[in-house]
């Protein structure tokens, strides 16, 4: 059985577009630092109006924006936080980590990896 649940777990990563194997795209907990001109509040904007992430529940906390996700059939639900911190009047630094709910999950079938893929495209070309 666990044969089987690995091996869905690296071909749903494989269909998300990854090349290349390694231990951090195979983490369930995933992290990522972008820099971006993408000011917070925009930021907060364009996540609210997102077709993806504008369906999940998404609020601001102190220095940073947080978006939760329901539960699905790959997943218990994923907690993504998105720390802000200002490099300049003009550069914004955005240290994003996107992990599961359920701290004990061994498997997430790349849903993690994609989310912050998925957000780093959405901050950085228009950085």
């Amino acid at each position: 059985m666990s044969l089987g649940i690995g091996t869905m777990h690296v071909l749903l990563i494989r269909r998300g577009g990854e090349k290349e194997f390694t231990d951090s795209t195979l983490r369930v907990n995933q992290n990522r630092v972008v820099s971006s001109t993408i000011s917070k509040n925009e930021l907060f904007e364009m996540l609210k109006a997102d077709q993806y992430f504008g369906r999940m529940k998404v609020f601001e906390q102190d220095d940073c924006v947080k978006v939760k996700t329901k539960m699905t059939f790959w997943s218990f639900g994923e907690n993504i936080v998105i720390r802000t911190k200002a490099l300049n009047e003009n550069i914004f630094e955005y240290n994003i980590s996107s992990k599961p709910w359920l701290p004990t999950t061994l498997v997430d079938y790349g849903k993690n990896l994609r989310n912050i893929n998925r957000l780093e495209n959405l901050i950085a070309p228009l950085g």
